[in-house]
């Protein structure tokens, strides 16, 4: 995921990465392509289902269901981090962010 954050165009590195788009693909020769990988790349990060990504695609909901699954198979790490986020909080009922904790340093160290 960190490598395609840092290419210049994270979506079509991520649909490059699910092998939905060949590597010489560009923001112009691909786009379609792009933006329903922006769009799953974005919606899971705020919990989108297939459903509502086929709506906002105008796909299919297998379709949609693609989409998120390539997701989970490309960045296999990040949904290890993600679910375990969720564990965390519903067992502790608490979950910290990187804001909290500098927060925390800057009154600890006054």
């Amino acid at each position: 995921m960190l490598d395609a954050y840092t290419s210049g165009d994270p979506y079509l590195a991520f649909a490059k990465q699910a092998r939905a788009a060949p590597e010489d693909a560009t923001k112009q020769t691909h786009a379609n392509i792009r933006e329903q990988y922006k769009a799953a790349a974005l919606g899971t990060q705020y919990g989108m289902e297939a459903e509502s990504l086929a709506l906002h695609l105008g796909k299919s909901v297998t379709e949609a269901r693609q989409l998120l699954q390539d997701h989970r198979r490309v960045y296999k790490k990040f949904w290890k981090w993600s679910e375990a986020a969720v564990s965390h909080a519903m067992l502790f009922k608490n979950l910290y962010t990187v804001c909290w904790v500098a927060d925390l340093c800057r009154f600890w160290l006054r």
